[in-house]
């Protein structure tokens, strides 16, 4: 399987050893990490190995179901866990960083096959989430969302523009704008490890549900309709709200997990050993 790129750790902020889990001191992420940087770094990463060509939308979507499946094996015997993952051992809980960030890293590389600008993409939902479940009517209740309060118009897709991604959002940023958004609701209650790790697995379905009929797919995303595009661009945000708020009630800095794994995927795969192919490192 093809892996992401790699960043400098430097950039990354990453401090201590690499086998250390990286918990967020007093709940505040690295703030220095963007989702434009790490998805410029993975895709330098994935042009010097050649690796193009494997990265189409449905191949990529596989692997995001993939990496979400290995989360799931980390949690699918502890029974209900809390936020403090009492049990887990320093092994299991660099593993659970290490795993949420390869779902951070092929999440980041579907979008942007895809031209979408997650991090836009992500600020529309949340303002739209935030219409969808007012305070008054959902708070300490997770029943069914509120009526639309949209116009019925299908809304501009989120998409990237030729100098990149936004260059302002970072992981931190969006992970204090969904922690407050659930805070405000009284929702804690409901966001436990194994649960937030469920609400994970279905927004990736409902990624998947886009994809289903349409054959392979071509990265201009040829025969989507401007209401599919933008579609697309509120389940990818789906994806990444639950992936965030997952790491952040597990006190993971996911951007600081995420820069310690990119530079293990750069020691695994040598450009000399893997360019043009897409054998897993231990099959070089």
């Amino acid at each position: 399987m093809p892996a992401p790129a790699e960043i400098e750790a430097k950039e990354a902020g990453v401090r201590g050893t690499m086998g250390e889990p990286k918990a967020h001191a007093c709940h505040t992420w690295d703030h220095s990490i963007t989702l434009e940087k790490l998805r410029n770094d993975i895709c330098q990463f994935v042009d010097d190995r050649g690796w193009h060509k494997f990265h189409t939308p449905r191949n990529l979507l596989l692997a995001l179901v993939g990496e979400v499946g290995e989360v799931s094996e980390i949690f699918q015997w502890k029974g209900e866990v809390d936020n403090d993952l009492t049990g887990f051992s320093q092994e299991e809980r660099t593993h659970l960083g290490e795993e949420l960030s390869d779902v951070l890293f092929y999440l980041l590389r579907l979008a942007d096959v895809c031209k979408i600008d997650l991090g836009v993409a992500a600020g529309r939902k949340l303002l739209r989430n935030q219409e969808k479940y007012p305070v008054s009517k959902s708070s300490d209740d997770l029943g069914e969302e509120a009526a639309a309060t949209t116009t019925g118009q299908v809304a501009e897709p989120a998409m990237a523009q030729p100098g990149g991604w936004d260059r302002e959002i970072t992981l931190e940023s969006l992970k204090g704008g969904i922690r407050g958004f659930a805070e405000e609701r009284g929702w804690h209650k409901f966001q436990t490890p194994r649960n937030l790790l469920l609400a994970l697995v279905g927004e990736v379905g409902e990624v998947s549900e886009i994809f289903q009929w349409k054959g392979e797919v071509d990265n201009d995303l040829t025969g989507f309709s401007q209401e599919e595009r933008t579609h697309l661009g509120e389940e990818l945000s789906d994806v990444l709200f639950y992936l965030l708020r997952l790491a952040d009630v597990c006190k993971i800095d996911l951007g600081v997990a995420a820069g310690r794994k990119l530079l293990r995927n750069q020691e695994k795969y040598p450009v000399a050993k893997c360019y043009g192919r897409s054998t897993k490192y231990n099959k070089l």
